[in-house]
């Protein structure tokens, strides 16, 4: 029997692409059209939560709902999914699947209507990880050293000075003349961890993940026990919402040293993620009075008290932190998202422009840009801006 599509169609067609923006997988697979067509008529998706353990559970019953067989059982449009998107992610702290997720509001809100049935058809030949998930191989470091330590090494008076030069364009905001200074550095054969720690840091900054990881693996071999490196690199995989890696690497670094201020802020962050953001406070709140002088503090406790919903606590955290460090880009986020929440686009945009100038690998921001964006109706932008958050 034939039945009017409308805008639970699309709602479906929605579905899939939350799904695999949660799990990284299609709900639904087959070898062939029938047996395709088979399972979406009769079999029911696995659980988000059986594929990817760290799926909110709130998240996880909007998404089933969407793929609700009976279109009677889904929202009833793609303005109703974002709402029930919204929602879960509010109870959820904002955390995690975030940035995922402002891209399915995004292509709710502009493809709606011209979303159909057949759109599930037309991706069947690539039933494995989404397009917008995929991260490229990173280049080999000796291949990327190689090209560029010509015209990066050729000015270096020595191997020594090389460091403290990348330190220095770093803290001007030149990430990417840091991290050719520091691939000069590995093509003359510099492998200290330090070097390597130092340009996972920058492509931290230019939002370049996999490089980074690269680089921190192979320093932590050579300097296990490092806990500025066992820090940086649970923040990454924090970020990239792989909390059990990030757990291992700050319970490492603690059993090394209980007091390690940079290990403590993240595992206030993973508790924040999971959802207790009040344990994350505590330990917040010891290092505010242990630390008043490190800008990283602040700035934590203003995210932690932010997606608490906790704004005017918050901001004066933000006015801290980038007291101390104008360049602190969690700041920024944390300033972009009150704003965002009180309906003022006009003071997010600008937190979230300066943001992106002092950290533009934070995906964080790019996400906020996409929400301005949006608000202010330029959906092309902010399908664009959520695109780079994907990316990173």
């Amino acid at each position: 029997e034939r039945v009017p599509i409308d805008p639970r169609s699309d709602v479906w067609a929605l579905g899939v692409i939350l799904y695999e923006a949660l799990t990284g997988a299609l709900p639904f697979a087959g070898a062939s059209w029938m047996e395709l067509s088979a399972k979406i008529l009769a079999a029911a998706p696995a659980l988000p939560s059986s594929i990817e353990a760290e799926v909110p559970p709130s998240l996880q019953r909007v998404c089933l709902s969407a793929l609700a067989r009976n279109p009677e059982q889904r929202p009833a449009d793609g303005e109703k999914l974002a709402e029930a998107i919204e929602a879960a992610l509010l109870d959820q702290g904002g955390a995690g699947r975030a940035r995922q997720l402002g891209v399915l509001v995004a292509l709710g809100l502009v493809l709606g209507a011209s979303l159909s049935a057949g759109y599930w058809i037309s991706r069947r030949e690539g039933p494995g990880e989404s397009a917008l998930l995929e991260t490229p191989s990173p280049e080999p470091a000796e291949t990327a050293a190689s090209a560029r330590a010509t015209a990066a090494g050729s000015d270096l008076a020595g191997i020594e000075e090389l460091l403290p030069r990348a330190r220095v364009q770093k803290s001007s905001g030149d990430f990417q003349g840091g991290v050719e200074t520091l691939d000069a550095a590995y093509a003359l054969g510099v492998r200290r961890p330090e070097v390597l720690g130092l340009r996972a840091d920058l492509y931290r900054y230019l939002g370049d993940p996999p490089r980074a990881l690269a680089d921190l693996n192979e320093a932590l071999k050579e300097a296990p026990d490092s806990l500025d490196l066992l820090a940086l690199r649970a923040q990454l995989h924090r970020q990239q919402w792989r909390l059990s890696l990030a757990q291992e690497d700050v319970d490492r670094a603690l059993a090394l040293d209980p007091a390690h201020v940079s290990s403590l802020l993240v595992k206030a962050n993973l508790f924040a993620a999971r959802g207790e953001g009040e344990m994350g406070l505590l330990i917040i709140h010891k290092l505010t009075t242990k630390h008043p002088e490190r800008a990283d503090v602040w700035s934590t406790r203003a995210a932690l008290l932010g997606q608490m919903r906790k704004h005017a606590l918050a901001e004066l955290d933000v006015e801290r932190a980038l007291e101390l460090d104008p360049k602190r880009g969690e700041a920024y986020v944390v300033r972009a998202a009150i704003h965002i929440d009180r309906q003022e686009n006009a003071l997010a945009k600008a937190a979230v422009e300066r943001g992106l100038e002092v950290d533009p690998g934070s995906a964080e921001l790019w996400t906020n840009l996409g929400v301005v964006r949006m608000r202010e109706g330029d959906f092309l932008a902010a399908i664009k801006a959520l695109e780079r958050a994907l990316e990173i």
